[in-house]
């Protein structure tokens, strides 16, 4: 590129970058020939050579065709940390153009498939991986060797030991030991090692690292070129006094001593009361409860606020510290489940709780002889001298734009503790809010992100997503400098490229030699500081550690530009144990380390389901091994096997181990539960545990299940769930369901008050003394139906349905029939928007138990009388009982609401003139009024006003018109409703016993409300329940009561199913599970100590489920009648029989297309049935 300043779309500075750098071309060429180490300083530009090189190899890495990778390798490039996963992405596809995928284990990889990996291979060419995925991705055989053409480690100096670039650099040779073809390597690194060290440690250290990495380490030949492009920035001391002069923070730092030393007596005393426990688990778990519960009060509480009193003062408890107490307070009464001693768990917490809540006494009185301060103040006052130092580094680093004093700063605060960088980063924000000199300067702060990979939690969670969402939100903005400062921990240590940082302050002294020169390489931009804080105390030890530092670079410097005059002996290793599948077919097989495997075990036992009161962990028990004499001599000269250390495994009682599993002997404890956790994983393959590719096996219960293709419907809903509720037709029992034929039978419907209400504000109606009557005309037999309790507006109501006789019924009388049946449920009860079109058994009226069409006739010139019921002639559709004819009042008396007499009301508002205005006016009650009468309550009562009859309301019989039939039988109509429903209701529920038992009742049966609530059955019936829990095969079969077993509680009657519900699902639950037990486990070769009753859950709930449990019930027609799920409601939710509702069938045609008319399919997935 000749003319650089001419690239249209980038910045000369961008251009410049983008050019490649003479020392970096003479590594590139080092790299196409050989596997090499690129050892260059922070800033030199060290993942740019990496990413020329993947320019170079991109041929290998097959083309892109319909979005699909065509043929060739992978490139893989390898990072240490979340931060840098997506910085190095995005790099590498601006510069290369290639497709670029990153992976981390807060993407939840760690559950994906084999299937899920070869789909994102298939769409990337390259592949940036935090170091744990790739390791573990190799592990399980998920890619290998072959299949890559180019590996790339950044940070290569961790290969090291147990670190995930060490096992993958292992895998790496054993594939090439095998014969097999392995990529090119080229590692990057700003440090070859990572602690002080002479001349001969660096050499053999440097050694080791590339007999590890197969490479050799390299760096440009020309010192003076790499300096014209590589910042070195100032480095410098500064000093603060660390002692505490104030006598208050002195008393709050005992505190928290006379806490911790409290706190670890209670913890000692317990840990040695446990090793009483017989159970080797309930031991384990104990110990792990009470460790737990105690490094979270040590560590996480009283560690944490002192170390915070220690870097920021006491400022930074002020806000906080009774927060913290309420949450200590809170967390000690939670319920929980602990092993160990709750008694101890309390002292503990409160030892904690009694250092916070002293403490808090204490701030508040410094508080209190503060109170005249202004906020600024305050916080000088309670912060320390290493924070005022920080105040005052970043003070002078302003510049003397009144504007933006800040514009030019670009810093980075390293702290060790993530507290340490959330606290301070909350108390320069408000020196920020109150001091002048710092308005303008923008900070956040970045810690590290929980990747998920726990070994005992491998299931990404919320929570790590969200932070690394923060992360690089945070660094994105430091990067385009709308911050001028984040306080950090080590996360941005290694490969954050930030160009225009141009400060750097290590808060904490870095106390690694890499710790220093990762945090000194994030000043990029010259000039540029590394500034180090320290305590006068601390000072001589601190500058000789930098000295020792700086050592090391200048060997590091010299070391790497020399060829030695001798090679030295490379670094004694540990041998890595490992186990593999099969590896006689090594392609498909997994192959784990011994720290690998530890982690397997735990993720093993973490996928096994339980109970929430169950918790599960393996047990490791160590023991001491003694040869002889002469084998303890062999084994200090390294030489022995016979004496050391082993370890025993005891895997907890859901897992197919009996006994505990023995581990080999080895000279030292790490690598002796290694070997025992080889020997676990390697039994767990071999009893079908674990997949070739040592996966945990997915526990498949099998089991049949035709309806698993309906299992969705057409928008997507779930059956057996809420949403995909449906419509059912109500439909009658028989033989209610039927029209009557020529010869019917007649039921007549026999209603008594039995209670009679006191202060009723109306004349109380006595059906048993009336001559009229209803009745059920049917075209078959039905039992008689007793005792039907219902609550009329006079009182309680016993009501009966017996048979009275066959009749003939002519088509003409058929005819009259059908219109009365219309008449009482339309006119009558006022049912609108039905039709009478579906069969059904009728209603009509008796007198004197036969059948009289006449007492439904057109009464308009009958004479009105207290019997009839009358509507008004202006104002049809409100129908009234006549109460009594009130002789006191007349149409000339004035009217109580309108002021007006009854004359001149009615002409001047209906234009009616009343002819004869001496006749008595009627005092009336509406009939129309809705009662639910399965329940008592909402008669009408008598009050202070009922009695005066000037403020009710009157109506003139000369303005009244007579409806077709009488009060009587009116009343009784307005009872039918209920009636019909408990009789339809009876008779399904009986209907139902019979077919589950195959047992029919006579016709002669009579069935009773009374004996059909299960709260009134005999103690015969409880000892059937007792027998069917008891599984007796001998117990014949009963119909029984169901009638409150199929009730809901949205009926709002006077029992329902709850109650049942509980000892139903527990009798079903319990009969299941039996059931399954002794099914399932029915092989005797079977390790029953592997029984899971997690997997036997499964099983039952898919028998006890919901999805289940609605086939049944629509296989026993549940739906379509039995099921009282509604309250009735006359004028809304009833349907009168053989009527249908065109509304809503209308209702359920719109409800099927609406979710049509929804664009998101998310959104229309979310619609339930009547949305």
């Amino acid at each position: 590129m000749e003319n650089p300043d001419e690239v249209p779309g980038l910045s000369n500075e961008r251009v410049k970058e983008l050019l490649a750098r003479p020392y970096q071309l003479e590594l590139l060429e080092k790299a196409k020939r050989n596997n090499i180490i690129v050892y260059l300083g922070t800033g030199s530009g060290k993942t740019f050579i990496a990413i020329m090189l993947i320019k170079h190899m991109r041929g290998e890495f097959g083309q892109m065709k319909g979005g699909r990778v065509r043929g060739g390798k992978k490139a893989i490039f390898l990072v240490s940390s979340v931060a840098l996963v997506d910085q190095q992405c995005r790099e590498i596809r601006n510069c290369t153009g290639l497709e670029v995928g990153s992976y981390c284990g807060a993407d939840g990889v760690d559950d994906w498939t084999i299937d899920k990996w070869r789909e994102e291979f298939s769409k990337h060419q390259v592949l940036v991986f935090v170091h744990e995925v790739f390791r573990a991705l190799l592990s399980h055989k998920y890619m290998r060797f072959p299949d890559i053409a180019l590996i790339i480690l950044d940070e290569c100096h961790h290969a090291v030991k147990n670190h995930p670039y060490a096992m993958i650099m292992q895998y790496y040779q054993d594939s090439k030991e095998a014969g097999e073809e392995v990529p090119k390597v080229l590692g990057l690194t700003a440090c070859v090692v990572v602690e002080t060290c002479d001349v001969h440690k660096f050499r053999q250290k440097k050694l080791t690292l590339e007999t590890k990495m197969d490479a050799k380490v390299q760096t440009t030949e020309d010192l003076l070129d790499i300096l014209r492009y590589v910042t070195a920035p100032k480095e410098s001391f500064v000093y603060f006094d660390s002692t505490f002069n104030n006598e208050g923070i002195k008393m709050i730092m005992e505190s928290f001593d006379a806490a911790l030393e409290e706190l670890s007596r209670v913890r000692e005393e317990e840990a040695l009361q446990l090793k009483t426990m017989k159970s080797i688990h309930q031991h384990a778990l104990a110990k792990k409860d009470l460790d737990k519960d105690f490094k979270r009060l040590k560590n996480e509480v009283l560690t944490t606020w002192q170390g915070l009193v220690d870097s920021i003062g006491i400022y930074s408890l002020m806000s906080k510290a009774n927060d913290l107490l309420k949450e200590i307070r809170s967390e000690r009464i939670k319920e929980n489940n602990m092993y160990y001693n709750q008694n101890v768990r309390n002292e503990m917490f409160k030892i904690t709780e009694k250092c916070l809540g002293d403490i808090c006494k204490m701030l508040q009185k410094l508080l209190q002889q503060s109170r005249d301060l202004s906020k600024l103040d305050r916080i000088h006052r309670f912060t320390n001298e290493k924070f005022k130092m920080l105040l005052d580094i970043i003070r002078k680093e302003r510049s003397q734009d009144d504007q933006d004093p800040f514009k030019n700063m670009s810093a980075i605060v390293f702290v060790e503790r993530k507290s340490t960088a959330v606290n301070l980063c909350s108390a320069l924000s408000d020196i920020v809010d109150q001091d002048p000199d710092f308005h303008g300067l923008r900070i956040d702060y970045v810690h590290s992100v929980d990747t998920g990979f726990d070994i005992k939690n491998f299931r990404p969670t919320g929570q790590g997503i969200a932070e690394r969402r923060r992360l690089q939100e945070v660094l994105s903005l430091f990067r385009s400098q709308h911050l001028h400062l984040i306080v950090s921990t080590s996360v941005v240590e290694e490969g954050l490229d930030v160009r225009s940082c141009n400060l750097v302050i290590k808060y904490d002294f870095p106390m690694t030699f890499r710790s220093y020169i990762q945090s000194k390489g994030r000043a990029r931009k010259r000039p540029s500081k590394y500034i180090m804080m320290s305590s006068n105390k601390m000072s001589g030890t601190y500058n000789q550690k930098h000295s020792s530092f700086k050592t090391v670079e200048q060997i590091s410097l010299a070391e790497c530009h020399t060829i030695p005059d001798a090679q030295p002996d490379l670094e004694e290793e540990d041998e890595l144990e490992t186990f593999t599948a099969d590896p006689s077919n090594p392609e498909v097989s997994g192959t784990v380390t011994g720290s690998q495997a530890i982690s397997l075990v735990y993720q093993y036992i973490d996928k096994i389901p339980v109970d929430r009161f169950t918790r599960l962990i393996p047990v490791w028990v160590k023991q001491q091994v003694d040869g002889s004499a002469q084998d303890q001599l062999l084994r200090g000269l390294g030489l022995s096997s016979d004496s050391g250390i082993k370890y025993l495994c005891y895997m907890p009682h859901k897992t197919p181990f009996c006994l505990p599993v023995e581990g080999p002997v080895r000279p030292n404890k790490k690598a002796a539960k290694q070997a025992c956790a080889l020997e676990v994983v390697r039994q767990l393959y071999d009893l079908g545990e674990l997949t070739q590719r040592l996966k945990v096996k997915k526990r498949v219960i099998e089991m049949e299940d035709s309806d698993d293709e309906d299992d969705y419907d057409e928008r997507g809903r779930k059956v057996g769930t809420r949403r995909k509720r449906n419509f059912f037709h109500h439909c009658l029992p028989s033989p209610l369901s039927a029209e009557p034929r020529n010869v019917a039978f007649l039921y007549q419907v026999r209603m008594q008050l039995e209670n009679l209400i006191e202060d009723a504000r109306y004349a109380p109606y006595f059906p048993q003394e009336d001559s009229v009557s209803l009745g059920f005309l049917l075209a078959d037999p039905m039992p008689d139906i007793e005792q039907l309790r219902l609550y009329g507006p006079s009182g309680s109501l016993l009501v009966s349905v017996s048979y009275s006789k066959k009749v003939d019924i002519s088509p003409a009388l058929m005819k009259r029939i059908k219109d009365f049946h219309l008449y009482a449920f339309t006119e009558v009860l006022k049912i609108g928007q039905v039709e009478h079109k579906e069969p059904s058994f009728l209603l009509v009226p008796l007198e004197n138990g036969d059948i009289n069409l006449d007492l439904c006739r057109d009464r308009k010139d009958e004479t009105i009388s207290c019997d009839s019921v009358v509507y008004p002639k202006y104002k049809p559709g409100e129908n009234y009982f006549i109460e009594e004819f009130v002789p006191s009042f007349n149409p000339t008396c004035v009217m109580f609401q309108t002021k007006q007499t009854y004359i001149d009301y009615y002409r001047d508002k209906h234009n009616i003139q009343i002819k004869d205005p001496s006749q008595p006016l009627l005092r009336i009650s509406s009939a129309d009024k809705k009662l639910y009468m399965y329940k008592p309550g909402g008669e009408a009562m008598k009050d202070k006003n009922s009695e005066d009859l000037s403020k009710r309301t009157l109506l003139v019989p000369e303005l009244m018109n007579v409806a077709k039939i009488q009060r009587g039988l009116w009343k009784q109509i307005q009872v039918i409703p209920f009636c019909i429903e408990r009789t339809s209701s009876l008779l399904h529920s009986t209907q139902l016993s019979e077919q589950l038992t195959g047992i029919l009742n006579p016709i002669s049966h009579k069935i009773s409300l009374e004996e059909s609530w299960f709260s009134n059955i005999t103690q015969k019936d409880r000892k059937h329940i007792e027998w069917l829990l008891k599984f007796d095969p001998g117990v014949p079969l009963v119909n029984v009561p169901l009638l409150e077993a199929l009730t809901l509680r949205s009926c709002d009657d006077v029992v329902n199913m709850e109650r049942l519900e509980v000892l139903g699902d527990v009798f079903l639950k319990y009969r299941a599970s039996m059931l399954l037990y002794n099914t399932a486990l029915a092989d005797e070769t079977q390790n029953k100590t592997n029984a899971n009753e997690g997997e036997l859950t499964t099983l039952r709930s898919k028998i006890v489920g919901n999805k289940n449990l609605r086939g049944l019930a629509v296989d026993l027609n549940l739906h379509e009648g039995p099921i009282n799920a509604v309250k009735i409601e006359t004028h809304t939710t009833y349907l009168p029989p053989g009527f249908t509702a065109p509304i809503e069938e209308r209702l359920k045609r719109l409800d099927g297309e609406f979710h049509g008319l929804i664009e998101d399919p998310g959104k229309r997935k979310t619609l339930s049935v009547g949305s």
